[in-house]
């Protein structure tokens, strides 16, 4: 009998390096100055603790120096550390040290890990989650958010799994980077001198490492639509006393906090928005040199920020934040600010509000620091056709109120509820031009 040899088989590219930071990848983020002066501390508490309680908080007005310190304050606020026994210099070492493992990405970074965290605080110390929860939750809660995205890659679990790259192939394609973030984090944590889970019993270690596990897994947006039915069937009946439902009320607050971009005041979500578009279409670039399906909304030649801001909100921001109103009504002004933001982005869809590009791929670098906004407002309505150009341009500021504004707002009855796309603006009255 003849036997035919088997075709050749192609010889397969390696998988794109994926370095573990733990082990190769060297520090991109400048060391911090005098991060340890306690002097640094009182002047950061005495500018920014009491804007830091409310949603109108910009980070992107502090140093990274500055944002360590905050980290300090939020987990001494809501007494974390003494349910751990640890010290407020074990703390600070902590987020230096976690600090440096985030990547220089244009979103996925260090700024985008302490904004998670801030929100977190604020649900539980202003949204009303603090009732429903344990310290030993909250204290998971607030190190799970410092955590969640640390080593990002910069480049989504689709393109991990598409690429094959190492990290895919260590986790079986599922839930890829969340796993991987949640292996770093532990590395850290083995460290002596910035773990801060070092106080706690064995069974205690046990409980809060499955908790920020757990926490961490359900970010991962491929679990989103899941997650919205299990807490919405749980709206009636969650108990502080049951486990399992304060697990599904953690996970909710880590994913909501991911996403809260979206219900900041206009000038905070367009700038975070124009930082996530950035990240895309730098993946797309690397899809397109490996020969990969670009995902959409990240072809540098072919991309539509608004259109993608307006599918994002309606089918999955909106309706996680209007489960978490009717759970926690206190953020009820969260889903406020969302429908002022959409209705920015429908005007900028229609053309007629100029958004800032994109850093190209040369700039990536620096993207973090640069103005997306004016500081000069108008209305839609005061602009001649023949000037809507320029002056539009100026209008990305600070023309959707502010969250203060909005609560206000709400408690006194003035507010309207609207369909998103009739919703008037109760700063000037002025609906969105048509």
């Amino acid at each position: 009998l003849e036997v035919t040899p088997p075709p050749p088989q192609p010889v397969l590219e390696p998988a794109p390096p994926f370095a573990l930071r733990s082990t190769a990848a060297p520090n991109v983020f400048e060391p911090l100055r005098d991060v340890s002066s306690p002097e640094l501390y009182d002047r950061c508490i005495e500018r920014f603790a009491s804007v830091l309680k409310t949603w109108d908080f910009d980070l992107f007005e502090c140093s990274d120096e500055e944002l360590v310190w905050l980290l300090v304050y939020m987990f001494e606020d809501r007494q974390a550390h003494t349910m751990v026994q640890i010290t407020r210099e074990t703390l600070l070492d902590f987020f230096v040290s976690v600090r440096k493992y985030y990547r220089r990405n244009p979103y996925h970074n260090f700024r985008h890990a302490f904004d998670v965290t801030h929100a977190c605080y604020m649900f539980v110390s202003q949204g009303g989650a603090g009732a429903l929860l344990t310290h030993l939750d909250i204290f998971a809660l607030l190190v799970a958010a410092v955590c969640h995205d640390v080593d990002h890659p910069g480049a989504n679990n689709t393109f991990q799994v598409n690429a094959q790259t190492e990290v895919a192939l260590m986790h079986n394609d599922v839930s890829v980077l969340e796993n991987h973030h949640c292996y770093i984090s532990f590395q850290l944590l083995k460290q002596r001198d910035k773990n801060v889970l070092s106080g706690m019993l064995p069974t205690e270690y046990k409980e809060i490492r499955k908790t920020i596990i757990d926490s961490i897994l359900q970010t991962d947006m491929a679990l989103h639509f899941e997650l919205v039915a299990k807490i919405t069937a749980k709206l009636k009946t969650l108990s502080k006393d049951n486990k399992p439902d304060r697990q599904l009320l953690l996970n909710t607050l880590l994913h909501s906090a991911d996403l809260s971009n979206s219900v900041k005041p206009w000038k905070l979500a367009l700038r975070w928005s124009t930082l996530v578009q950035e990240e895309f279409l730098n993946q797309g670039d690397l899809e397109k040199k490996l020969g990969l399906p670009v995902s959409m909304y990240m072809d540098r030649n072919n991309y539509n920020q608004a259109r993608m801001s307006l599918n994002f909100y309606d089918f999955i921001v909106e309706p996680l934040f209007r489960t978490l109103s009717e759970l926690l009504p206190k953020t009820d002004v969260l889903l406020q600010n969302l429908h002022c933001n959409r209705q920015m982005w429908t005007v900028a869809e229609a053309g007629m509000l100029l958004l800032s590009e994109p850093a190209t791929p040369t700039d990536a670098a620096s993207v973090e620091s640069q103005s997306v906004h004016s500081d000069e407002a108008c209305s839609a309505d005061d602009i001649d056709d023949d000037e809507r150009p320029s002056k539009m341009e100026r209008a990305i500021s600070d023309q959707a109120p502010s969250s203060r504004h909005l609560e206000s707002l709400s408690r006194s009855g003035s507010f309207r509820r609207h369909s998103v796309d009739t919703l008037t603006s109760p700063t000037n009255g002025h609906r969105p031009p048509p």
